[in-house]
């Protein structure tokens, strides 16, 4: 069960993750950057890191790595 629910655009997030969110962005981002650009960065960021380890997962429930793209 997800505690505090909100949606938006058919999209479900915590209150706690959007208020982490919301401070990381004012301490660091300067007011410059949206909740969407920083969550997509995070995204990305954890994709990549974690691309090895995905795919590896992902080949061993689909026995193929399609929606993974090579380094």
């Amino acid at each position: 069960m997800i505690p505090n629910p909100i949606f938006y655009n058919n999209t479900t997030i915590t209150i706690s993750l959007i208020v982490c969110c919301l401070v990381v962005l004012a301490a660091v981002g300067e007011n410059e950057v949206t909740i969407f650009s920083y969550i997509d960065n995070v995204l990305e960021h954890h994709f990549e890191t974690f691309q090895d380890d995905i795919s590896e997962l992902y080949k061993k429930s689909f026995d193929n790595d399609y929606l993974i793209p090579k380094k």
